[in-house]
Order: C-alpha cells, then sequence, then structure tokens
C-alpha cells in the first residue's frame, strides 16, 4: 500500500521490516528497514519508539513524549517539533509504530491495538472492554490512565503486567504529612480519612474520630508515586470485600494507629498479599513498597 505521504519511490509501495529484541517488559524495537533503507530504534522505558537514526546517525524521525501520545511524529522533511540534538536530516520517513503493539492508521488516524482501536486525541479505546466491568469501571479507558508509566499491547491487559494478570495499583500522594491510597482494575484510588480533618492532631491522636473510606479523587491531586503489587485474583477479591466491609463500618481514625496507611497495609495483608511492609507513615510505607516490588 502506498500512503499519502509515502516515502516510497514513485510507483512503489510502502514497505517497513522491523527487528525485536526480547526484553523482560517485552518486545523491544530496535531497527527497522523502510523502504530498503536501514534505520534504529531509539526506544524509552516501555519499549515505545521515540526516535529513528540512519546509518550515519542523522535523526530522521522522532516522536515527542505527550500524554496519551497525541502529538503527531515529526521528520526531517517537516521540521522537528522541538531542536533535536545532533544532525538530522530533511527526508521524509514514514514510520507507523506507536506505544507497544500499536500501529497508526493513517486513513482513521486511530491506532490499531490488536483487540481495540486507541484514539489518542481522546487517549481512550473506541470500543468497550470486551470482558465488561471485570476489567475495571471504565470500559474505554488506556492502562488506568497512566500511559507515562505502563502500556497494553494488546488492548487487553491490566497495567503495567502481562495478560490478564491480576493485582492492585497502591498511590502516594505528597503534600502535608502525605497519603496512601489503593485501587483495583483502574477503578480510582480508595484511602482512609477523618471526617473532620479540621480537628487539633491531639484530638485526631487520643481519643480519634470516626473514619470514612472515600475515593481519593476528591480530596488528593494526582499521585507522585504508584506501585503494582502483583497477586492472585482471590487476593484481589478479598482486598475488594475489605475495601466494602471498611466503608460500611470504617471504625475511628487515629493519626498513630489507624490511619490511611494502615488502612492499605492491612487490607494488603488481610488480603494475602506478599511482602507487605508494617508502617504507619505514608512515605516510608511506599519506600518500603519500592524496594520490594519495583518502582512503576
Amino acid at each position: 500500500q502506498r500512503s499519502a505521504n509515502s516515502a516510497a519511490p514513485a510507483g512503489q509501495s510502502d514497505s517497513t521490516e522491523i527487528i525485536y529484541l526480547p526484553t523482560a517488559s517485552g518486545p523491544m524495537p530496535i531497527a527497522a528497514e523502510i523502504n530498503g533503507r536501514l534505520y534504529a530504534i531509539h526506544t524509552d522505558h516501555l519499549n515505545t519508539p521515540r526516535r529513528l537514526t540512519n546509518q550515519q546517525g542523522q535523526v530522521a524521525w522522532q516522536w515527542l513524549i505527550s500524554g496519551f501520545g497525541e502529538v503527531r511524529p515529526t521528520t526531517g522533511d517537516r521540521g522537528y517539533g522541538q531542536t533535536v540534538s545532533g544532525p538530522s536530516y530533511a527526508q521524509a520517513v514514514k514510520f507507523d509504530l506507536r506505544y507497544p503493539g500499536q500501529v497508526f492508521d493513517e486513513e482513521t488516524g486511530l491506532s490499531y491495538n490488536l483487540h481495540r482501536y486507541y484514539d489518542a486525541a481522546t487517549g481512550r479505546y473506541i470500543q468497550a472492554d470486551p470482558i465488561g466491568l471485570e476489567g475495571g469501571w471504565n470500559r474505554f479507558g488506556y492502562v488506568g490512565g497512566n500511559p507515562l508509566n505502563w502500556s497494553d499491547s494488546r488492548g487487553l491487559d491490566n497495567p503495567g503486567m502481562g495478560p490478564y494478570s491480576s493485582g492492585v495499583m497502591v498511590y502516594y500522594y505528597g503534600g502535608g504529612s502525605g497519603h496512601v491510597g489503593v485501587g483495583i482494575n483502574g477503578s480510582g484510588s480508595f484511602g482512609y480519612y477523618p471526617t473532620s480533618p479540621s480537628k487539633t492532631n491531639y484530638e485526631l491522636i487520643f481519643p480519634g474520630v470516626p473514619g470514612t473510606v472515600e475515593l481519593d479523587a476528591f480530596h488528593q491531586k494526582q499521585p507522585d508515586k504508584s506501585i503494582w503489587i502483583e497477586g492472585s485474583q482471590e487476593s484481589v477479591d478479598l482486598l475488594k470485600k475489605y475495601i466494602k466491609e471498611m466503608s460500611i463500618d470504617p471504625g475511628v481514625y487515629s493519626l498513630p494507629f489507624n490511619n490511611c496507611t494502615t488502612f492499605v497495609s492491612d487490607g494488603l495483608r488481610l488480603s494475602n498479599f506478599k511482602n507487605v511492609p508494617h508502617s504507619v507513615i505514608p512515605l516510608s510505607f511506599i519506600e518500603s513498597l519500592e524496594r520490594l516490588h519495583g518502582k512503576k
């Protein structure tokens, strides 16, 4: 097929072959032969292609990092979105790889993602998740709204993990004394709060105030850290039950004994997740999780 912006010689169709390197995080594209010319592929931490260079080391194509991939790639013949480091050359290069597992379709402006099509302009799939609400409350969402940290090479998978893996996300929010919450299947982060946060520190310590379980979105900005904790589907279901029960009977919030951190850590341990640190301090807890489970 010859595209409207084809870089192939006149009368010929576009031809692209990709060489992949197997890695622990999935296949990494490392080289491409496009219309008979060889290019090195430079990828980011997700194995997303961000730049092509030719055999002379000149930049031929680049795709700048943006929120959901909505920024179009730029090539030397049209100029670059920002100054590139090193030499570049003014030649058209057609390269359609996007996020891992995605191939851009010029005619529709969508990216083919095996089981669904992804629309970078909206940061969503245009088809609902084939497993329905079991995949999360947002049936059209892409990697839990966090494409800077996660990818979905099949249009089906949970954020950050392999096919149909199960687990939960623990979030840390900075500011003040910090806060941690826990989320399941992209449903948002749940946290434990005092119903009267304006109370003095002494009142929050003893005797404490009634607690409440709420979505962190009502109280927090974007998380500063997020850690994926892998576990069995049984553990995920147990944590769902724990959150529901705590929502019904949240108990008494006490700053040093029963706070947002103990809510998350107790829930993970009671649900049989492995390697859960003991801490009542949000930052210490999330840093321990990073050491035990890896930073995501």
